[in-house]
């Protein structure tokens, strides 16, 4: 998940917007927390029956994990919860509401991890409440950006102005750019108040957080030739694919093309040469050749 919070304090406890600085980003951010560990916790206990039930032929793990199969939670999962809240040797039918709620408050953040992201970094009032949600959830946790900003700058880059890669540090004006008075003052305060400040927006690091952190995601190439790191046609590294911790180059085959995984024979690591052994582990910016072979279709 992605909470993005208003780091500038632009918003009242009653949600209205007001003057930087008079709401509380940290009490907001703390408030949603609460709402999506009551939500959880409404699920388990709506299902509670149904988990007594199922626990009689089954362990408690696999019992509550069964509900939760429509939030995407794992029983191994919920094993994990289970032991950081320290009720995996008690029962479900003994649980105490109390200690259904202490477990969905474990199981939240492992279901469903959360980048917290400090928006409205270009306002002053902002610095000091980022530095208390740095503190309260983690710097890993905790992204700075200005979604504003990226946008003045996405805008003037479609229009021509200037020259800008998300992600980058730094944007180029056009030499033949016409900027109005109000076009200058904008790209001036971006410049000085989130590029120099914070190198860039926020907006890619943030996203590339999510990727790469929390959902553990590793950028893989698929190849044809191995040697010049080229595809059919000749093009150099032209895609990439997002392959989550844990996949195979068979898992690849099957991301690419389901025929490709069909015809799957094997797999080569372009940088070394080497044949892949079945069981292999893709690992981050890999560069993986797919081996097939068309099977022989059965004669009628």
């Amino acid at each position: 998940m992605v909470h993005v919070v208003d780091a500038s304090g632009s918003i009242d406890a009653e949600g209205n917007i007001t003057k930087p600085g008079d709401g509380n980003p940290i009490q907001d951010a703390m408030d949603i927390e609460v709402e999506l560990i009551q939500w959880l916790n409404r699920i388990i206990t709506h299902n509670s029956q149904l988990i007594i039930r199922e626990e009689t032929s089954m362990s408690t793990a696999r019992a509550i994990a069964k509900p939760l199969l429509g939030i995407k939670a794992s029983e191994l999962q919920v094993l994990q919860a289970l032991e950081k809240s320290e009720l995996n040797p008690v029962p479900f039918v003994k649980w105490t509401s109390s200690q259904t709620y202490r477990f969905a408050s474990y199981l939240l953040p492992i279901i469903k991890p959360t980048l917290l992201i400090a928006n409205k970094m270009d306002i002053l009032t902002s610095d000091g409440n980022l530095e208390k949600l740095m503190k309260l959830y983690g710097r890993n946790l905790v992204a700075a950006c200005s979604a504003e900003a990226e946008l003045v700058l996405r805008r003037a880059e479609k229009m021509g102005v200037l020259e800008y890669t998300p992600g980058e540090e730094k944007f180029k004006i056009n030499q033949n750019a016409k900027l109005t008075r109000e076009q200058k003052g904008a790209l001036e305060y971006v410049e000085n108040r989130v590029m120099n400040k914070f190198m860039r927006t926020g907006i890619q690091q943030a996203l590339n957080t999510i990727v790469f952190k929390l959902l553990k995601m590793n950028m893989v190439y698929g190849v044809s030739d191995e040697t010049k790191y080229t595809d059919n046609h000749g093009n150099v590294l032209p895609d990439v694919h997002l392959m989550h911790d844990g996949s195979t180059p068979l898992d690849l085959a099957k991301h690419i093309h389901s025929r490709l995984a069909e015809d799957y024979v094997g797999a080569i690591d372009a940088k070394t040469g080497e044949r892949l052994p079945a069981d292999y582990t893709l690992r981050h910016k890999d560069v993986i050749k797919i081996q097939t072979q068309t099977r022989k279709k059965p004669n009628k």
